[in-house]
């Protein structure tokens, strides 16, 4: 980043009919001021309070809640606070090969004459500003260049003293946008972004008592707005989102706009206003499809309810739909054959929201027509068909996954309904349909470590029922008094987590024996298309979820082993930079608290006899699942329990990968380790022994 540089850009509030700052629909395609895409992808949000616009009467019909621009800020009365004017900024390092006009020379001519004002710096920085916003005004409309920072109007909003300080506190904000970047490079910019909602929203859940009330979703929105790392500053654009992939699940709406996928928390269609486009038109971006209205779903076919009609207010009656912002939206990208995005939105008693968003990929407009609704009053219809040549439906994994609980036997490729033998809770089933291999070669299936070391003493807490901080517990003392898991996830890596032991006198229901429940998640050993056997689950994961025990013989000596083909080596793993879940950066101490910063141990399993089906468990340089090592039990401190969680939330039928960590470039002129297959922009090309 340039030091001497003044970057300013527009702070956008997403509204419940969608609109937001400007934009432009595509990361290739310049906005009629001429300004390359790629120089609109910094945003900052300005310390002096947020702008509000007042919804059109129309936009709260959408909304049977009453839901307002209020519910996106953290606290109301910031919404209160004088609105300022939004400016874009510029990088002012590729502005050279844009030749400005001879207005705006002459503008800057002017500008640059003595004022007793310093102008250094300023003279190839160009800003945008935005046009006078009053309540009536609902679309962004497209703003003009202003010549240079020294001409920025003015309005008798902004007061010279404000403008002063906004000027002076500006600083380049983190870049965020996945415009311009290669498919791995976007996909770690969505992964970390969603991860890091995430991880702000268990450090936060921790706070309950404080926090009792309030929706969380929104707050961790506006943290990450706040520090610019929200992907919902970015333009807004048609098709495809760098980096999201078909079957990616989210919890929240929230999380939705948060990588930029669909604005809006509460309106069912996201669009871009006609001045963002170059069609002169209004067109539509995504849908979310909950199943609401009379909607016909056949999966590749929808048959989509417009948006409006029914009334937030009880003394409102219902009324005709009207064709009009997003329905009007959705017909001019039938009219311009525009692909949607489609996200369907499905009831989900495990979701922390009560309902998981699943994205389907890009479907096309064919038709649309307005009939009676089951109310009497005329709602508009819109038939979508999924485009060719797309990954399969993501929400028909998840119907999959529901059907195979009432009949497993009907898996396709099902070679073996059990290979743990009954050991496990659930059936760990093996499929292949790629080859006619029946299944793995035989080893002895085991949930426990062998040769595990206890001490003579066993350490044990005398809580009751419960453990918690305030109780003074002898478990969690160890753990620095900072809970290691929050509704059963993990809270954030560590190098040690110290869990109350069969000897504790607390519940089974102790928070601090997540690992020790009996799993419910229902695992397949698969085989994939170059390597070899590898795990997937039937079940979403949530991120934090403890998933499974690698499990084996434990060994002090790696280097007398004849095969390290099934061996996890604590001593090759580093902890990822920052720690995941670790939003320190992020909260202020009193929420995210740090708990012990204990180093890793070393040691390794063997699971090349024996073990459980984490063994098949492929490595990746960016896995979706890490190791936590865990105390509990009193055992010998040399030998921590190899606990697996999930980093992501994992759609069902996806992939379980762990880094088996780094390996030796070379020894005596030999390549070591082993070809790494991940092809991930973080691959190390080799891996393990």
């Amino acid at each position: 980043m340039e030091g001497d540089v003044l970057y300013v850009a527009p702070l956008r509030v997403v509204a419940p009919d969608g609109v937001s700052g400007p934009s432009q629909e595509d990361a290739g395609t310049s906005p009629p001021n001429g300004i390359p895409s790629d120089f609109l992808q910094f945003r900052m949000q300005a310390d002096h309070g947020r702008l509000r616009r007042k919804p059109k009467s129309s936009a709260i019909r959408d909304y049977p809640d009453g839901c307002s621009p209020c519910m996106l800020s953290e606290h109301n009365h910031e919404l209160k606070k004088p609105r300022i004017s939004r400016q874009q900024d510029l990088s002012t390092q590729n502005l050279s090969n844009i030749e400005p006009p001879a207005s705006a020379l002459a503008s800057q001519s002017k500008a640059n004459e003595p004022t007793g004002k310093s102008t250094a710096s300023v003279s190839s920085l160009k800003t945008i500003e935005e046009p006078e916003l009053t309540e009536a005004s609902h679309d962004d409309p497209e703003p003009p260049i202003v010549d240079s920072l020294p001409s920025i109007r003015r309005t008798k909003r902004i007061p010279p003293n404000l403008l002063s300080k906004l000027k002076a506190s500006s600083r380049p904000p983190t870049k965020t946008s996945t415009f311009g970047l290669s498919h791995a490079a976007a996909r770690k910019v969505i992964v970390e972004t969603v991860r890091l909602f995430d991880a702000v929203r268990r450090n936060l859940l921790l706070q309950e008592d404080e926090l009792k009330g309030n929706r969380l979703d929104l707050r961790v929105g506006n943290i990450l707005t706040r520090n610019h790392r929200s992907l919902n500053g970015a333009p807004k654009r048609v098709g495809v989102i760098p980096g999201l992939e078909v079957g990616d699940i989210f919890y929240f709406r929230m999380e939705l706009s948060c990588v930029g996928m669909h604005g809006p928390i509460q309106a069912g269609i996201d669009y871009l206003n006609a001045k963002e486009t170059k069609y002169g038109d209004i067109v539509a971006i995504s849908i979310i499809s909950s199943g609401g209205y009379d909607a016909k779903d056949e999966g590749d076919e929808l048959i989509y309810t417009g948006q409006g009609g029914k009334s937030g207010l009880d003394s409102k009656p219902m009324e005709d739909q009207k064709l009009e912002r997003g329905n009007l939206a959705m017909r001019e990208s039938m009219k311009h054959q525009l692909p949607v995005r489609v996200i369907r939105g499905v009831k989900d008693s495990t979701s922390p929201s009560g309902k998981t968003y699943t994205y389907d990929g890009l479907y096309k407009v064919d038709r649309f027509w307005s009939e009676k609704g089951k109310s009497g009053f005329e709602e508009f219809k819109f038939k979508l068909q999924r485009l060719p040549d797309q990954p399969g439906l993501g929400s028909a994994a998840i119907k999959l996954s529901e059907e195979l609980k009432v009949k497993p036997s009907t898996r396709i490729g099902l070679k073996s309904a059990d290979i743990s033998g009954g050991v496990e809770a659930e059936r760990v089933c093996v499929v292949n349909t790629m080859d006619d291999e029946v299944g793995p070669a035989p080893f002895k299936y085991t949930r426990t470590l062998e040769h595990l070391q206890r001490s003579s003493q066993a350490e044990k807490c005398a809580c009751k029922n419960l453990c918690n901080s305030s109780k003074a517990c002898s478990c969690l003392a160890r753990n620095d008094n900072v809970a290691a898991y929050v509704n059963g996830l993990l809270v954030k890596e560590r190098g040690v987590i110290y869990e109350c032991g069969k000897n504790c006198k607390c519940s089974t229901n102790c928070a601090n024996k997540a690992t020790q429940r009996t799993s419910k998640l229902r695992f397949e050993v698969f085989k994939t298309q170059d390597r070899g056997w590898g795990v997937r689950c039937r079940d979403i994961i949530p991120a934090g979820t403890f998933v499974c025990e690698y499990t084996g013989r434990l060994v002090e000596d790696v280097a007398s082993l004849q095969s390290k083909d099934y061996l996890l080596d604590t001593s090759r793993l580093s902890f990822h930079n920052p720690r995941w879940g670790d939003v320190s950066s992020l909260l202020s101490k009193e929420f995210a608290k740090a708990g012990n910063n204990l180093p890793r141990p070393s040691f390794a399993i063997d699971s090349s006899a024996s073990g459980n089906m984490a063994r098949f468990i492929n490595h990746s340089c960016s896995p979706n699942l890490l190791v936590q090592c865990v105390f509990r039990e009193g055992q010998d401190m040399r030998w921590p329990h190899a606990m697996l969680f999930a980093m992501d939330n994992i759609p069902p039928f996806r992939e379980l990968t762990i880094d088996y960590g780094t390996s030796a470039s070379c020894s005596g002129g030999q390549v070591q380790g082993k070809v790494c297959e991940c092809k991930s922009i973080d691959c190390r090309g080799r891996f393990g022994y």
